[in-house]
């Protein structure tokens, strides 16, 4: 035996390299075919897609090796296996670019899909004769086997598979070019219970029906590819506040915005177009992810997805076929982590307020809405000047509250002045878009982020609370095609409609809803939530209509058949259990799922922040939500860099601006300041905002160095102590001051949570 043995470890080499062959020539001959029938051109990204294929090999060897020793025909099952799975991927390449999902395994079992798919493949004798030729390779070279060649095969595979994952991926190459299909397969399995949101998991692993539908049949002429698209969303604005989408509800303009109505009467109107939550980052997720986000109270979405753990989204799908994707925002970036969450989403240019040079007024928020499309002006002037489509983004901050509105605006300040500027600004800039001929060739989706809905003294509650997740959409097409559409569609709608309008359908995998740009024969169900008044409501596709407490507690029925689900007053209808179950649950599924013990934030993505005004300026602003059970930890340090000097102010904020903790420093050049913390109730915190702000009180401009800047939510273990606790509170050098502090008591902190718990928030 030990002689046997012997022999064995020293077969030529040539043995081994035909024993990898065996495995490797199926993914290699296949890639090259591929990349003929595609007609693309070899890049050096390719080579990441060969190193993959010759490490999976290799791998594949070293588990079919021992096997294999005592029945042979184990190493032919596994070529043929090995073949097989290659031959689908080639198949799925040519008619989707796309790698195969092994999730899809279950079609297997569809008489339709394998006799009209697996039983037709385009190019069944190459099938056969690598199956055949890996089968005879494996036959003797497997035969000739030792340990040692064996541990040498497996060391060099992972030394390939380790140099295929080095170089970042290249955006300008498809992903099937650039993985092996077992490996791709095997990372997306190990992420399925990691990555909220992911295509074969997450919410539409438990409710399917939420995956997109292009079934039905277009109103308007689809396949308009290389066109740009401009998508505007305008801050707080409701259907409540469009004369004709009012009308489509038996209502009268809540707010009347009389230019922003008429392009929207003037174009494609959604007149029921729901946003599915209250708050920025949710509304702005579903937007351009194409998925709903959070309903109810919880960790957004965006919030978890600025770590990178997140879903494909629209700027990022468009990038991949040439687009070139910006976003341009009044407000400042850091606060919602939109500075880290963006880029990751897929914007190859992110700009926020600091990127406006002129402007009228800005405040903390950000700049008032008419330099702010002033600026849009600007960039999309200078994106007209190159080859490429580009998809643009814009979000406007006027209409926030406390209301960015210059003195030069009129009406006294406040949310009419507001609503009132941005109608003008918007209405100059369609102006101008129309003008400048860039309606011409471009896709304008003008809708909100959230909905303010109706305005205090609405005698009805219940349509009153409804009004909140009742938003807009108007779709200007270079066609200048003009209805009004009352069918229910929502923001998870947006992205996937952006697809199948431009005729990139096969890049909308794994986005949720339906086009806007298609009519369909049955209805579905909608789901949306209010974070701010806890409530969670759903529309069933008869047009029965659900609303209820967060909890599942306190639902009604209301009767919205006649689609006029924001009508003044609704009629009651008998409860239906089946669809309160049903809300729940996609509710429960709808938050981000990750399983970490810990969710680790950068309260800021850039380390540097510039202080160059006597205003305060949002350094960063990130909210939270806490469950049962989990606390939260903060530690920043800051050092100020240059000449003068600054005032610096920490909070940890509830909504209506209770302060549970405040921190501030006058801090000069050369000074640094630390404070770390620690945050626990007894309650769930549906929502408390992280937040620091600095202003120049000496100088013309200073450098925050942001050394530390760390914000983690444990999601388990043993706090520190009830309530907040300061753990560190510090100067450098020893005569830098100590801050002041305000801590809210703890019995105060609990108190304020089941508050929140119990009731309403503020809306703005």
């Amino acid at each position: 035996m030990a002689a046997r043995q012997a022999r064995e470890g020293h077969r030529p080499v040539g043995t081994a390299a035909l024993a990898w062959l065996a495995l490797l020539a199926a993914p290699l001959v296949l890639r090259g075919i591929a990349l003929i029938d595609v007609e693309a051109e070899p890049g050096w990204g390719d080579l990441r897609g060969l190193a993959a294929d010759v490490g999976v090999a290799g791998l594949c060897l070293g588990a079919l090796w021992w096997p294999a020793r005592r029945l042979r025909s184990v190493a032919l099952l596994g070529v043929v296996l090995l073949t097989g799975v290659h031959y689908a991927n080639y198949e799925t390449v040519r008619a989707l670019r796309a790698v195969v999902n092994f999730a899809d395994a279950g079609f297997l079992g569809d008489a339709t899909f394998f006799g009209g798919s697996v039983l037709a493949p385009m190019r069944p004798l190459l099938w056969v004769a690598l199956t055949g030729a890996g089968g005879v390779a494996a036959w003797y070279g497997f035969s000739g086997l030792g340990p040692r060649a064996v541990a040498a095969i497996v060391g060099a595979s992972l030394l390939f598979l380790g140099g295929a994952s080095l170089p970042a991926s290249d955006a300008r190459i498809a992903t099937w070019r650039q993985v092996n299909a077992i490996s791709q397969n095997a990372v997306w399995l190990a992420n399925r219970r990691t990555a909220p949101g992911a295509e074969d998991g997450g919410l539409a692993a438990r409710h399917p029906a939420l995956l997109g539908d292009l079934s039905g049949e277009p109103r308007f002429a689809l396949g308009s590819e290389g066109r740009n698209v401009l998508l505007v969303v305008l801050e707080g604005v409701s259907g409540a506040d469009l004369a004709t989408a009012a009308r489509a509800h038996g209502r009268r303009a809540a707010h009347p915005l009389p230019r922003l109505d008429a392009i929207f009467a003037e174009n494609v109107g959604y007149a029921t177009f729901l946003n599915h939550n209250r708050r920025t980052d949710r509304g702005l997720y579903a937007l351009l992810c194409g998925e709903m986000p959070s309903l109810i109270q919880g960790l957004p979405k965006m919030t978890v997805a600025s770590r990178g753990l997140g879903r494909r989204c629209l700027p990022e799908r468009l990038r991949e076929r040439g687009y070139r994707t910006l976003y341009l925002q009044a407000a400042p970036l850091s606060f919602m982590a939109k500075d880290q969450f963006l880029p990751r989403a897929g914007f190859q240019q992110v700009l926020g307020t600091d990127w406006f040079e002129h402007y009228t007024l800005r405040t903390l928020w950000g700049v008032d809405d008419r330099s702010f499309f002033a600026g849009a002006t600007r960039l999309i002037e200078a994106l007209r000047a190159e080859p490429d489509p580009w998809f643009l983004t814009l979000l406007s901050v006027g209409t926030h509250h406390p209301y960015v509105v210059p003195a030069t605006a009129g009406g006294g300040g406040g949310a009419g002045a507001a609503f009132d500027s941005l109608d003008g600004a918007i209405g100059e800039f369609l102006v101008w878009l129309e003008g400048a001929g860039v309606r011409d060739d471009t896709l304008v989706l003008i809708t909100s982020d959230e909905a303010a809905g109706l305005w205090p003294g609405t005698s009805d509650t219940v349509t009153a609370e409804l009004t909140q997740n009742w938003g807009f959409l108007a779709a200007l097409l270079p066609e200048r095609e003009r209805e009004r559409i009352d069918v229910p569609h929502a923001q998870s709608d947006v992205a996937l409609s952006v697809l199948d309008y431009l005729g990139l359908a096969a890049a909308a995998d794994g986005l949720h809803g339906r086009s806007l740009f298609r009519r369909y024969a049955v209805g579905r169900h909608l789901f949306f939530g209010n974070v701010n008044l806890r409530t969670l409501s759903a529309l069933a596709p008869d047009g029965y209509l659900l609303h209820c407490s967060e909890g599942g507690a306190d639902c009604a029925g209301f009767d919205a058949f006649s689609g006029r689900m924001f009508a003044p007053t609704l009629r009651s209808l008998a409860r239906r259990p089946e669809l309160e179950t049903l809300a729940l649950d996609v509710a429960a599924a709808s938050g981000p799922g990750t399983d970490e013990p810990e969710l680790a934030l950068a309260l800021v993505g850039d380390a540097r922040f510039v202080v160059d005004g006597r205003g305060w300026q949002l350094v960063h602003g990130t909210p939270v939500a806490l469950a049962p059970g989990e606390w939260l930890e903060v530690e920043l340090e800051v050092r100020a860099v240059g000449q003068g000097a600054v005032e610096l102010e920490h909070l940890l904020r509830f909504p209506r601006r209770r302060v549970a903790l405040r921190a501030s420093w006058r801090l000069a050049a050369g000074q640094s300041v630390a404070l770390r913390y620690t945050l626990a109730s007894g309650e769930a915190i549906p929502r408390i905002t992280c937040l620091s702000q600095a202003r120049l009180v000496d100088g013309r401009q200073l450098v925050l160095e942001l050394r530390s800047r760390r914000l983690v939510v444990h999601r388990g273990g043993t706090p520190p102590g009830a309530g907040l606790v300061v753990a560190r509170t510090a100067g450098v050098p020893a005569g830098t001051a100590l801050p002041q502090l305000e801590v809210m008591a703890p019995a105060e902190i609990d108190g304020v949570a089941r508050s929140m718990l119990g009731g309403a928030t503020p809306l703005r």
